[in-house]
């Protein structure tokens, strides 16, 4: 019987842990900056690029990077690594407006000049400096008012290894009392 205990203690240990571990990842998941879908075929990496965009004149290309001068929609390509500035075509279906410092991930078809046209069918997704703080702010307030919220009307029993009801939530906003006229 003792043994029979341990196994369901052991059994529920294992369950908590992988509950946890998938929803750290769904966190990580969902934080991720994947502003649309990956292709098959996404053209050449940004070190190639850099290195002869001549080559892949007509190719189509996805990447991102970060305005450097608004007025020309001129944006650089992974600073860090490379020193590639490409000037971004939006044509008029996607209403997008750029500004110095954001981060813009597109896909486009680059031309002779260092030009990527970005096209109605190809994607654009841009990013303001603040939205980045402004993302993980929230999904951290959001984390937090929903472990409360868990607080308030569970309690964990470590001995048994259970996650049970409270008989009376920690915080009460409204009473049933409120309610009567």
């Amino acid at each position: 019987m003792v043994r029979h205990l341990y196994a369901m203690e052991a059994n529920r240990s294992i369950t908590i842990g992988v509950a946890l571990l998938t929803l750290c990842g769904l966190f990580v998941l969902g934080g991720a900056d994947i502003p649309f879908a990956p292709h098959d075929d996404v053209g050449p990496e940004e070190q190639s690029l850099a290195a002869d965009s001549d080559q892949y004149v007509g190719e189509p290309i996805v990447t991102s990077g970060v305005v450097t001068d608004a007025d020309m929609n001129q944006i650089q390509i992974s600073p860090d690594e490379t020193d590639l500035v490409v000037t971004l075509d939006i044509g008029p279906t996607h209403g997008t407006a750029l500004e110095d410092g954001h981060k813009v991930s597109f896909s486009g078809t680059i031309t002779q000049d260092r030009t990527v046209v970005v096209g109605p069918d190809d994607h654009i997704s841009v990013r303001a400096p603040w939205e980045r703080i402004y993302m993980y702010a929230i999904s951290f307030l959001g984390a937090i008012l929903t472990g409360l919220l868990i607080l308030n009307y569970w309690r964990v029993d470590p001995h048994r290894l259970l996650v049970e009801p409270r008989e009376e939530p920690i915080f009460t906003v409204l009473k049933e009392d409120d309610f009567d006229g």
